[in-house]
């Protein structure tokens, strides 16, 4: 019998960036999904502060656990950047702490990487190029610095959609470096299906018919546009409701939540507009399913999880008009300008008429062996 291939990961659970939490454990899920022949061992890095439950409860049969820290010093940090921006690498680094790692996913700037054989980056996307107004002078010259060190020292890095893949060759035209591209997949539990519906809405205060957004609340989500597009839907059609769920905070615009919120005071929309917060995932999952459709309104993503729930459930989905959710969505015409809140009432006004409908073509099984296989592939 061959022997089982053995791949690490690192794994970080960030409520700050639930997304990045998510995306290992739809890796972990679907290799679970794989023929027991395929299945690789999993050697699971995690800081030791990091709750594990998540994973553990995937009940992974070949995987085992190290818990180190990672974690550098605010001193250290701060030390790091300056190197970074000064001379395009750091001089603090975390080793892993094993003697040799053969095949290691993803590697962030804080480690090492003289003990591995073999590594990826992943860039998710490249917001901070096209929309800096989001973010602080200093980090946008971090995140320049890093992609300098990538492309210089031609570190074999995977993207998550051909859109993303694109963006960097167009800034770093230069670029010698190995690119992959590994389109990830949502995984439910199956618990979500067993919520009640009647109790969750009880439990929310959600009192009839519903659209939903679940992004987390950072300014380029762009919950404004939907708010001020559901100003005209409420009065035509007073018995809906709007929800929102995700964390309620940006370190990089902490008053952005407090506008989102102002708004919908201002125009006496409390009683229509619901703030579910960081929700559990099965409960969102079931809410998301039961409501009339999802909106992405989003200015830039990298590659959606959102967009992914939705395909997963089979459910409608109404997306601002990015590639990258073209690239996620084909066969979709449910598709608005993010700057444009009337195109959205047009979106939404359809739906609830019936007169548009979600219609694209997705075998959840395939997508997710082929996200499987695409990431042993990678070693």
């Amino acid at each position: 019998m061959a022997e089982r291939k053995q791949i690490a990961l690192i794994y970080d659970y960030d409520v700050n960036w639930i997304g990045g939490t998510y995306y290992i454990l739809n890796i972990i899920k679907a290799l679970k999904c794989l023929p027991d022949t395929e299945k690789p061992g999993l050697i699971i890095f995690h800081d030791k502060l990091s709750s594990l439950t998540d994973i553990k409860n995937i009940d992974y049969p070949y995987i085992q656990y190290t818990g180190f820290n990672y974690r550098l010093s605010r001193v250290s940090k701060i030390i790091n950047n300056i190197l970074l921006l000064t001379i395009g690498k750091e001089l603090i680094t975390v080793k892993l702490p094993l003697k040799k790692v053969g095949n290691f996913y993803y590697r962030t700037f804080v480690i090492d990487n003289s003990n591995i054989e073999k590594y990826y980056c992943w860039i998710a996307d490249l917001q901070d190029m096209f929309l800096p107004q989001f973010f602080k002078k200093r980090e946008l010259k971090y995140r320049s610095a890093v992609y300098e060190r990538i492309v210089n020292e031609k570190e074999p890095v995977v993207f998550s959609s051909q859109s993303a893949l694109n963006d960097f060759d167009k800034f770093f035209p230069q670029n010698d470096n190995v690119k992959k591209i590994l389109r990830f997949v949502s995984i439910s539990n199956i618990n979500f299906n067993a919520l009640s519906i009647t109790s969750l809405k009880s439990k929310f205060n959600i009192k009839g018919d519903y659209f939903i957004v679940s992004n987390q609340f950072w300014r380029h989500k762009n919950h404004m546009v939907v708010l001020e597009a559901f100003i005209e839907i409420f009065k035509k059609y007073p018995d809906v409701q709007l929800v929102l769920t995700g964390k309620e905070y940006d370190y990089r615009d902490p008053n952005y939540i407090n506008e989102v919120k102002d708004y919908v005071t201002k125009n006496n929309l409390q009683n229509k507009v619901a703030f579910l917060g960081f929700i559990n995932r099965d409960e969102q999952l079931k809410l998301m399913a039961e409501s009339i459709a999802i909106i992405q309104p989003s200015l830039f993503e990298g590659w959606s999880t959102v967009v992914e729930d939705a395909k997963l459930l089979n459910k409608c989905i109404i997306c601002s008009d990015l590639s990258v959710h073209r690239e996620q969505l084909p066969g979709s015409d449910l598709f608005f300008d993010p700057h444009n809140k009337n195109e959205l009432i047009m979106m939404v006004d359809a739906v609830i008429n019936g007169n548009i409908s979600f219609n694209v073509n997705y075998n959840h099984e395939q997508a997710i062996t082929t996200f499987a296989r695409g990431f042993i592939d990678l070693f």
